[in-house]
């Protein structure tokens, strides 16, 4: 994240909601969400990354999150159609949010 404008964090995730369901969040906020803090796969949760450029003073004004909510993480899952719709349309809003507000060089 150093060095840079704007980030968007796009995993997925298992808060309890509805196999598909997108959570939007601002992630300079002062909180996220508890199941943002769990370890993934990646070895280091969303929140922890995030916490951690807060904390070395890395953190871009913009960091969105997008969190999908899932259903099966075993290695070689599928996706649901649920999730397979969710992941389409998060990339085409993140499109559309780029076309509008586009990146400078040093995003």
């Amino acid at each position: 994240m150093e060095g840079r404008a704007r980030v968007v964090i796009v995993d997925a995730c298992r808060s309890g909601a509805p196999v598909g369901s997108v959570t939007r969040l601002d992630g300079r906020a002062d909180a996220l969400p508890g199941w943002l803090r769990s370890v993934s796969s990646h070895g280091i949760g969303i929140a922890e990354a995030v916490g951690l450029a807060r904390a070395l003073d890395m953190l871009p004004e913009r960091v969105e999150i997008w969190a999908i909510e899932g259903r099966g993480f075993a290695p070689g899952d599928a996706l649901s159609p649920g999730v397979a719709r969710a992941v389409s349309e998060v990339a085409g809003a993140i499109a559309r949010a780029l076309a509008r507000t586009p990146l400078r060089p040093q995003d």
